[in-house]
């Protein structure tokens, strides 16, 4: 008997879950292809379902020809037709030619959001109420309180929504349903400086250039060069622990 793949295992839900994805109208008998009744055609589908799934996603062109070819030398334990040699050289000359076109790709959609985050930021700056920083990070005063403002080392708390120039959120504690924590030192400049101007209790509108953002690199969800507005609402300070205190905690 042959054992058991673990990547068979690995993949079974995930195969589930694909399976369910299929549409809904059945194909036509003429092109169903072969048929699917035992276990074993039926797992085999959902392995092959998940394979080819994944690699309708890769950015490098796929060829199902080649693709069935090698699934089948496998299968049938046959040695590969091409040397390993040529296969990595194809397979590091494709995906050197991928990353150029990517960074490519990125540059232009770099230089065109750096664009549009200058334009935005320059109209946005001559609106009411708006402030303007020497390093051209803007706020906007949404309520204000006369609480204790952060420094440096402090650990805040956080409700906020960021959102593109264009209004799309892309992250928010209020849909998450709770704040954020984290070290001030550890996030963004723009928001770094931001919050060492709020008081606890003070609501802001916060308007981020690239710079101080996530450059020209972008981040996550993030493209490069993009400009970022938060709605922050800063709703606690927690200063760094002493050393007497993390002593005892000790």
């Amino acid at each position: 008997m042959k054992p058991i793949h673990a990547l068979y295992l690995v993949l079974l839900p995930v195969l589930v879950t694909a399976c369910q994805k299929a549409p809904e109208q059945a194909v036509p008998a003429e092109s169903a292809g072969p048929a699917l009744e035992t276990d074993s055609q039926i797992y085999s589908y959902g392995v092959g379902f998940q394979i080819g799934s994944q690699m309708a996603a890769s950015p490098i062109e796929m060829d199902a020809d080649g693709l069935m070819a090698g699934l089948q030398d496998a299968l049938e334990e046959k040695d590969p037709r091409v040397e390993q040699e040529r296969l990595q050289e194809v397979a590091q000359r494709l995906q050197s030619e991928m990353e150029t076109e990517q960074q490519a790709e990125a540059a232009v959609l770099a230089t065109e959001n750096a664009a549009a985050a200058e334009e935005f930021l320059a109209a946005n700056g001559k609106k009411e109420g708006v402030v303007t920083l020497e390093n051209g990070l803007q706020y906007r005063i949404i309520e204000s309180a006369e609480g204790d403002k952060p420094v440096e080392t402090d650990t805040v708390v956080v409700n906020y929504r960021g959102t593109f120039i264009d209004g799309t959120e892309f992250d928010s504690s209020y849909t998450r349903g709770e704040p954020a924590q984290f070290p001030l030192n550890a996030v963004i400049p723009g928001w770094q400086q931001a919050l060492q101007l709020m008081p606890v209790g003070s609501k802001w509108e916060v308007f981020i250039p690239p710079a101080l953002a996530y450059g020209s690199g972008g981040q996550g969800p993030i493209p490069p060069s993009s400009a970022l507005i938060f709605e922050v609402e800063l709703v606690e300070i927690t200063p760094p622990a002493s050393a007497e205190e993390e002593k005892a905690n000790d």
